[in-house]
């Protein structure tokens, strides 16, 4: 990997993300004058990152909570899916757009940097659960007909060689579709990506969430659907996930 190609491409990152803000005059030394290029470098990625989930997640339709960039060394957005109020099953389209929106922070690297970095491997481990559990719930029409959930930790009976083979193509094949829409999508509202990027890491402690992130989704064109209410007295409280 060129690695100075790769930081100049960061550099350039954080240079359209700069906020305007009043210049202030101090004297720092060398050291504090790169650590403090290595912090807008990194809060310039992660803000693109975690844009790229929650412009997508909106584009399909799915309310966001909120998107924080102030965590060290990470970021995190959370999803409305996520919350208390959240009903028991989804529907297929629903658990593969979920795959869509875990691999958009990775696409928003990719389109913007010309590569992905490592900081999105938390995020594929997840993806690749969602797949799995997508083939295990039979939504999958390549997949085997039976539940995996049969055989292997789930009782006495071994995977067959033929099944782990199955599972493991439609996996991936879903994995790779899930990429390539992913992909489409960041690049059509790439121009809204930057944007939002641009409002988190100029927001207070770098965090938009509820009528904040509402608003600055509005205000790059897309609009939130209204919080989920309860639906049939059905509730489920699920961990949040994190970018």
């Amino acid at each position: 990997m060129d690695d100075t190609k790769s930081l100049v491409r960061i550099g350039d990152l954080a240079g359209s993300l700069a906020i305007d803000q009043p210049l202030v005059t101090v004297e720092v030394t060398e050291r504090e004058a790169a650590l403090l290029a290595v912090h807008q470098h990194e809060s310039a990625l992660k803000g693109v990152h975690e844009a790229g989930h929650t412009v997508v997640a909106g584009v399909l339709g799915i309310r966001v909570k909120s998107a924080d960039v102030g965590i060290r060394h990470g970021g995190e957005t959370t999803l409305a899916l996520e919350d208390e109020t959240d009903v028991a099953f989804r529907t297929a389209t629903q658990m593969k757009d979920l795959v869509v929106i875990m691999l958009a922070g990775m696409e928003a690297e990719r389109h913007f940097l010309g590569e992905p970095t490592d900081g999105s491997s938390g995020d594929l481990l997840e993806a690749t659960n969602q797949c799995l559990a997508i083939v295990g719930a039979g939504m999958e029409p390549a997949a085997p007909a039976m539940s995996h959930r049969a055989f292997g930790a789930y009782s006495s009976l071994p995977h067959p060689n033929w099944m782990v083979d199955q599972i493991a193509k439609a996996v991936d094949e879903r994995m790779k579709q899930s990429r390539e829409r992913s992909a489409e999508l960041v690049t059509a509202h790439a121009d809204q990506i930057l944007s939002f990027a641009r409002l988190l890491v100029g927001a207070p402690s770098r965090r938009l969430s509820d009528d904040k992130l509402d608003d600055a989704m509005a205000s790059i064109g897309i609009e939130l659907p209204a919080p989920a209410a309860p639906i049939g007295g059905m509730r489920r409280t699920r961990r949040r996930r994190r970018a």
